[in-house]
């Protein structure tokens, strides 16, 4: 009696026709009207601890061993679903569109969070405290590289442009950027420093803290050939000071 339910489920109608569950919902049916007979022509997936496999089984041989490892069945419905290479994308995508009590229940035993909730939660800090120190880190430690080998090939000069801007939230920002020609004679442009500047922007406080950026890449003020900035006259005063 098991085979005969078996092999109703497996009209051509039921089959599927495409790569990822591509099967008209309505011929899929959400229970069947004795699932042990089901489980009991279905062998579980051995070596596995993913619980999805809990809800997919394989034909057995005469001999009792799973067949068609590439395509499990649905232990709800019967419904053959393709998992080549034990992919599971496919056993979740049948479980979710066409069984979504026990798909839910799934991703409460497993602790498996919503896309929505996994983004909410990795991008609080991820990106603030790894990912972009992390680029960062690195991008510089690319341009310290790079900045050290143009010196010894004697391409030691240099211009900059700098600007004093506000955030949206009021907080004041001074940005130093350098402009310098590599040895295969091409323009290279690069932003060294935002630096937060709270203090007064008076031309002794901005040629200071200019300085400490130009300290901090080891470049020589001597070394830069111009700057070029707005026309305020704390900045004319900082271009004097530094030459």
């Amino acid at each position: 009696m098991a085979e005969a339910v078996t092999k109703s489920w497996d009209e051509p109608g039921l089959e599927e026709s495409g790569d990822d569950c591509e099967t008209d919902s309505s011929s899929v049916p959400s229970t069947i009207s004795s699932p042990s007979l089901a489980l009991t022509n279905l062998v579980q997936k051995k070596s596995t601890k993913l619980v999805v496999w809990k809800y997919f089984g394989f034909v057995q041989d005469e001999n009792g061993q799973p067949t068609e490892l590439d395509t499990p069945k649905c232990k709800i419905c019967l419904q053959t679903v393709k998992a080549k290479c034990g992919n599971t994308s496919n056993l979740f995508t049948h479980l979710r569109t066409f069984h979504p009590k026990e798909n839910k229940k799934l991703s409460k035993s497993s602790g498996q969070l919503s896309i929505q909730e996994s983004i909410q939660q990795t991008k609080k800090y991820h990106f603030s405290r790894l990912a972009i120190p992390c680029l960062y880190e690195d991008t510089r430690h690319n341009l310290e590289s790079k900045l050290a080998s143009s010196s010894t090939k004697c391409i030691v000069l240099f211009l900059s442009t700098s600007d004093l801007w506000s955030s949206h939230t009021s907080d004041p920002f001074l940005v130093y950027t350098i402009h310098y020609i590599d040895s295969n004679w091409t323009m290279q442009t690069r932003c060294l420093k935002a630096l937060y500047l709270p203090q007064d922007h008076t031309g002794e406080n901005i040629e200071e803290a200019l300085g400490l950026i130009l300290e901090d890449w080891k470049l020589s003020s001597q070394k830069q050939v111009a700057i070029t900035t707005d026309n305020g006259s704390n900045i004319k005063l900082v271009c004097n000071l530094l030459h």
